[in-house]
């Protein structure tokens, strides 16, 4: 299978959107697919470098880099850029998809949302090469809880672009809903979840409480619609009666702090910003709890939660009872669910008893290479489809 894949964010920007996008291109490579990926080119503070190590000799992978004008003027919130440049990122991506079609004859078209760009990119092209487009949502364009982007304009243009997508491919249960809602029946939707690298695997310590001081980490973004599970975790660290530190990798120490200031909390939390893949891999793996802040929205399912799979670390996640994740965790039985204070104490008092047990059955389940298979298998069909439908024009 030739698959040309659409991905505005792509290593070594350290997101979550570019580490799916490379694992999935780097798994369907193995696997035996050609993939030529075109992506954004940006310049961002946290590059991560070690990313691209990754990819070193995956056969049969291609990346292009499209960037609108000057280096410099790259800029925008969460590094994506205005509306206007990502406008002309889509021309040229468009130009230059329709080029390497000729020169490649791809068999499908695969994009992934967000943001929106990489899939007005890919309508563009499906509409000029014929291409069957699959089109991919690590978040819902319209129905976001974390971004309002529900307007009319939106809406108008998502429902008009992806009707003409042959599937759509979502990472959960609720998103996939979601997506339904907006677009309905008509196009078939696949899940696949984002899991972890098996590589990770070599981080994997064993877990147990240190003798004086019990060691909790968040890794990545904790978001405001999050704060009352944050708040009721360090109160519970402080009314547990052993030495309780967190350690927070991540974006959002300022609104921890908020968090603590208007709580009146005095836990122990150290804060060490963002770094490497590599770098918070270890750190998961030398804690001994991991913290996972969740929220009552529909299909989230934060992608720390495979991080902390990949190391075998025990979840106490905060505010997530009944949620798609808790059903994940409870089912690889890898961690138990906090909604309060007392509840989040209890949690670290048996755990420093040792009365917690932890399997991690059917993790494997979750691996970022199974998920990927699963994918391919999804496109195969597309493709399948497609050319049944193909031939019957033709007879």
């Amino acid at each position: 299978m030739n698959v040309l894949y659409i991905a505005y964010a792509f290593p070594p920007v350290n997101i979550v959107a570019s580490q799916r996008a490379m694992f999935q291109a780097k798994y369907m490579a193995e696997a035996g697919a050609k993939v030529t990926v075109i992506s954004a080119e940006q310049t961002r503070k946290r590059d991560d470098y070690e990313l691209l190590k990754i990819l070193e000799d995956v056969p049969n992978l291609t990346v292009h880099r499209i960037m609108p004008w000057g280096r410099s003027d790259i800029k925008g919130k969460h590094g994506f850029k205005p509306s206007a440049k990502g406008w002309l990122w889509v021309l040229r991506t468009y130009k230059l998809a329709k080029k390497l079609h000729k020169n490649n004859n791809f068999d499908i078209l695969l994009s992934t949302y967000g943001p929106k760009y990489p899939h007005l990119a890919a309508y563009f092209t499906s509409q000029a090469t014929g291409l069957p487009w699959v089109a991919e949502y690590r978040d819902p364009w319209v129905g976001n809880e974390h971004q309002n982007r529900d307007t009319f304009v939106n809406r108008l243009i998502e429902k008009n672009i992806i009707k003409k997508s042959s599937a759509l491919v979502t990472v959960s249960q609720g998103f996939a809903s979601i997506l339904k809602s907006v677009h309905g029946e008509i196009i078939p939707i696949y899940i696949v979840y984002n899991g972890y690298d098996e590589a990770d695997k070599k981080f994997v310590d064993s877990y147990g409480a240190a003798i004086d001081t019990l060691r909790l980490i968040i890794a990545g973004t904790v978001y405001p619609i999050q704060k009352k599970g944050v708040n009721e975790l360090l109160k519970g660290m402080v009314n547990n009666k052993n030495k309780v530190i967190l350690e927070y990798y991540g974006p959002s120490e300022k609104l921890i702090r908020d968090i603590m200031t208007e709580s009146g909390v005095d836990a122990l939390v150290n804060f060490h910003g963002i770094v490497s893949k590599t770098a918070i891999t270890r750190a998961i793996s030398s804690a001994d709890i991991a913290v996972l802040p969740a929220s009552s929205g529909k299909g989230q399912l934060p992608v720390k939660f495979y991080d902390y799979l990949s190391v075998r670390k025990p979840v106490l996640m905060l505010g997530g009872s009944g949620s798609e994740i808790e059903k994940i965790m409870l089912e690889t039985n890898s961690g138990m669910n906090a909604e309060t204070a007392d509840e989040v104490d209890d949690f670290l008092s048996n755990f420093e008893n040792k009365s917690l047990e932890f399997n991690f059955t059917n993790s494997e389940y979750y691996t970022r290479a199974y998920q990927t298979d699963k994918l391919l298998g999804y496109l195969n069909n597309v493709l399948k489809l497609h050319r049944n439908s193909t031939n019957k024009i033709h007879c």
